[in-house]
């Protein structure tokens, strides 16, 4: 067998060191998380799905990020994922409301999602919440600064937030 040299060979040897090990098959990714896949799905779809035919996207939207409050706490007893999951949902709410004030003012909105992400961080690691720990809050504050910013709007938006949050 000749000995393989050059650029190909050196890429091949430090890709594991830059990427990473390789990820693990599907099947025993699906086996791991299918719990978590199968309640977090439709408390994200389902919102979506019921808000379109009522032409009002932006509310499917905001109902969807309180939704992601179901990715928290699956390997927890049911009592203690019942306190994590309230207390992540209403971070997720308060991350919308937050989003969509700061929406319209790209400095402020960096300066609110900094804030949210230390905030966050600090929270997940006192009270070892787990994952995705604190990547949802600031995702979700993210994105609800794209929903809209009038008082009206962010009031809706928090609302159903807070729907999709409780269905979670």
């Amino acid at each position: 067998m000749p000995l393989v040299t050059g650029p190909t060979a050196a890429l091949r040897r430090a890709a594991p060191h830059l990427f990473g090990p390789p990820l693990p098959p599907a099947a025993s990714l699906w086996a791991a998380h299918r719990r978590r896949a199968l309640s977090a799905g439709p408390c994200v779809v389902l919102p979506l799905v019921l808000f379109l035919p009522l032409d009002r996207p932006d509310l499917g939207t905001a109902a969807a990020l309180g939704g992601f409050t179901a990715i928290y706490g699956h390997a927890l007893p049911y009592r203690r994922r019942a306190v994590v999951s309230a207390g992540v949902a209403l971070v997720l709410v308060a991350a919308v409301a937050l989003g969509g004030l700061a929406g319209p003012h790209p400095f402020v909105l960096a300066v609110v999602l900094g804030v949210l992400a230390a905030t966050t961080t600090a929270a997940t690691a006192i009270w070892q919440i787990g994952p995705p720990g604190p990547l949802m809050a600031v995702l979700v504050g993210g994105s609800a600064s794209t929903l809209g910013a009038d008082a009206g709007a962010v009031g809706q938006h928090v609302a159903t937030a807070a729907g999709g949050g409780a269905f979670a």
